[in-house]
């Protein structure tokens, strides 16, 4: 995945170093799409920065899914209930990073599409 973006694996700020397999309770919380479960910490995550700076616990949580059949990476993040400052201390309901190579004088964009699963 890093290649198909342009990340070298010794890039600081690539996928291996920001999302990782982290135990239940560490990682992201058990979630839904559609009627699929995955289970607390099943997936590459991470914890986005809240108000104060840092990563909090069970606030922001990222996964990594991936579709074999069509090799598609889903950024997905968790939404979050009730009033929650986020990283520019605002009230936030989620937070998320995707990719995007940047490297040097390449200027070109990535599109990505955001779907919202509300129950």
């Amino acid at each position: 995945m890093e290649t198909q973006f342009g990340i070298l694996s010794d890039d600081v700020d690539g996928v291996n170093e920001t999302f990782s397999f982290t135990p239940a309770g560490d990682g992201h919380d058990l979630f839904y799409t559609s009627n699929l479960q995955f289970s607390a910490g099943e997936c590459l995550s991470t914890k986005l920065f809240n108000s104060g700076g840092g990563q909090a616990t069970n606030q922001f949580e990222e996964a990594l899914l991936y579709e074999p059949t069509s090799s598609s990476v889903i950024f997905a993040s968790i939404l979050e209930e009730g009033a929650l400052n986020g990283f520019n201390q605002q009230d936030n309901d989620f937070e998320m990073i995707v990719l995007e190579n940047g490297h040097g004088t390449d200027t070109s964009s990535t599109p990505y599409y955001f779907y919202v699963e509300l129950q």
